[in-house]
């Protein structure tokens, strides 16, 4: 007798209904922390010269680098592997995450002084050490954290970071009131990274993690991990290239201005990563593991909602940072209203590579990250550095457009060779976007100028009442574009 052939598991049931789920909790509480971080923001800015926006952003970067730097994708291969619910598979990663944290730390000490000297901010060398034990922290972050996006029941893990953002801003603001210097920031950073270690092992249901190696498990996730870890390298430098570069180029003063600027304009694309890392991903990983019919119409249809949602934001964005820049900021800080308008242009092409890649990631092809990340790379350093000898900050802005687009290139072809052309739906989306942002962040060249007294404040309601129009004739066949998408999922 032959043995029974063994089948193709089932799909989980109740997949859309986790995803709505997912979907509505990651928006309002990714949302709700985007606000709180904005308005702490403003208050900061209140306490703070632009000089400690700066230091800390460029504090932030190297964080950012020590933790792309030594990630051999232990997150992502607990969402994509057929054993990601193995006891042995998650305790192995989480060994493997704690070591790496601790080793993050070790190399803190040692590169801080160079990267100060880089720099020439010799404040950085004493701030770093102590802000990587945030790295520390989250090596010990419970494996739950993955399984729930796995799973796509996210509704817990959000809340536990929402709280842990609460209790940073809570900090921050309560330090810098009373010491006005970086380490508000720092002790921020920290009372979060520590709020969620504890509420990942309390509160999300799961494994509870133990130190311990598995042999296969550990084999599976460095194979799986080669090419997120070239690619998060790659990524690293592709991401915080204007950090990089502006550091030097810029001011430190006029660098905080910058981040101020940063950190309002990539709300949207924050969120839309939130939603691509923590529900699409997940979603098509689990789809490819069982029907690739589904995995290419579900592909299709959320990262459509996603672009179309990311575009509301976006325009929002170039509608209201002027006018919020100049109401809630000091006039040092004015500088803000043009740079984050401007902004959106990169922030887009970025969307729209984060929106597509995960399917590549989902289907097992990691490495093509690594080529769209080093094609940006190389494109972003060459067009921000010729566009800023060209025409400053302006120009700068301009050419690490032109490098997004370029890495963005390179998604587009791999999806299109799998089968999955996007080059219609990106075109459509960026079209639609360009309608209102180009017009609004061009037109105060146009109609304000040099102008003073009445002609300036003609040229300012003309602008004011062409915007409006203009997002009115945009939005609204967006809005019901989107009411649409959402009643179709909700039937489904």
């Amino acid at each position: 007798m032959n043995p029974p052939t063994k089948s193709k598991p089932a799909a989980p049931s109740n997949l859309g209904r986790r995803t709505r789920r997912s979907s509505i909790a990651t928006l309002g509480g990714y949302g709700l922390a985007n606000v709180l971080r904005l308005g702490s923001n403003v208050l900061l800015a209140q306490m703070l010269i632009p000089e400690a926006f700066g230091l800390m952003q460029q504090v932030t970067v190297f964080l950012i680098a020590l933790a792309m730097f030594s990630d051999v994708g232990a997150g992502p291969s607990i969402v994509h592997s057929r054993r990601g619910d193995d006891p042995a598979f998650l305790d192995t990663a989480f060994t493997i995450q704690a070591l790496r944290g601790l080793a993050l730390w070790v190399v803190s000490f040692l590169a801080a002084p160079y990267y100060a000297r880089l720099y020439e901010q010799p404040q950085l060398a004493q701030f770093i050490p102590v802000a990587a034990l945030t790295a520390v922290l989250a090596g010990f972050n419970s494996t739950r954290i993955y399984t729930a996006e796995r799973n796509v029941a996210v509704a817990r893990k959000v809340a536990c970071e929402l709280a842990a953002q609460t209790v940073a801003v809570a900090v921050m603001l309560t330090w810098a009131y009373f010491e006005r210097s970086v380490w508000a920031f720092v002790a921020g950073g920290i009372a979060q990274s520590a709020t969620v270690v504890v509420l990942s092992h309390s509160v999300l249901p799961g494994h509870p993690n133990r130190l311990r190696i598995e042999r296969a498990a550990l084999g599976e996730v460095l194979v799986f991990g080669r090419w997120i870890f070239l690619s998060t390298v790659l990524t690293f430098f592709a991401m915080q290239m204007d950090k990089l570069l502006l550091g030097r180029l810029e001011a430190i003063d006029a660098f905080g201005v910058y981040a101020v600027a940063f950190g309002l304009a990539s709300m949207p694309q924050t969120i839309g990563g939130m939603l691509t890392g923590t529900v699409l991903y997940p979603v098509l990983a689990e789809h490819a593991r069982h029907s690739r019919a589904q995995f290419a119409l579900h592909f299709a249809r959320a990262r459509s909602l996603l672009l179309d949602a990311s575009s509301f934001a976006l325009i929002g964005v170039v509608l209201l940072a002027p006018p919020f820049f100049t109401t809630f900021y000091k006039p040092e800080y004015h500088a803000a209203t043009w740079i984050a308008p401007l902004l959106v242009l990169p922030l887009w092409f970025t969307l729209l590579q984060i929106t597509a890649d995960r399917a590549c990631l989902a289907l097992g092809q990691p490495r093509v990250l690594a080529l769209s990340n080093l094609a940006s790379l190389i494109l972003k350093a060459t067009g921000s550095l010729v566009g800023f000898e060209i025409g400053g900050l302006f120009g700068f802005i301009v050419g690490l457009t032109a490098g997004t687009v370029g890495g963005h290139a390179v998604v587009q072809r791999a999806l299109s060779n799998e089968g999955l052309s996007i080059v219609r739906q990106d075109l459509r989306s960026t079209t639609r976007l360009a309608a209102i942002v180009l017009p609004t962040a061009l037109l105060p060249y146009a109609l304000g100028g040099e102008l003073t007294g009445g002609s300036a404040l003609l040229a300012g309601n003309a602008r004011t009442i062409f915007e409006v129009v203009l997002a009115l004739a945009v939005l609204t066949p967006l809005g019901l574009r989107l009411r649409t998408q959402l009643t179709g999922l909700r039937r489904d």
